[in-house]
């Protein structure tokens, strides 16, 4: 990531409520030069949503206080830009609620448990592919 000249870091919003792997995410995607911030359910990411502009999204599925999937629809109401930056982990991706609502998105899937530098290429493309349609979009 570009983190010096007048090119900001890109903020990555993490949300997971296992705080030993949340620890490991920030850690690592802080030494990737993002700017890491952390919720550990939905309804705290919701407002880290409303007083940031994100680069990109972890979304862990399954949390206590608002689920990965309400918290997706939520931000679909007040920031739809930002769902094409999703990428979700789980590892209840066998769930049936679970599997129906990843099924019926096009967002990026990781199932924990995942190799770091998977979910950092993820996040990689995911960012790219979004920046390039927000360019395409300011050109049209």
């Amino acid at each position: 990531m570009e983190t010096s000249g007048s090119t900001p870091s890109p903020y990555l919003l993490i949300v997971e409520d296992d705080a030993d792997l949340a620890e490991v995410l920030k850690e690592h995607f802080r030494s990737l030069g993002y700017q890491v911030i952390h919720a550990d359910n939905g309804t705290d990411a919701l407002h880290r949503v409303l007083e940031h502009e994100f680069s990109a999204v972890i979304c862990d599925m399954v949390m206590p206080r608002m689920a990965g999937n309400m918290f997706y629809l939520a931000v679909q109401t007040v920031k739809p830009s930002l769902c094409e930056r999703f990428v979700f982990i789980t590892g209840h991706g066998e769930t049936a609620g679970v599997r129906e609502f990843l099924s019926g998105l096009s967002e990026r899937v990781i199932a924990k448990p995942f190799n770091i530098e998977d979910l950092a290429e993820a996040v990689r493309l995911t960012f790219a592919e979004a920046e390039h349609k927000a360019r395409r979009r300011e050109l049209s």
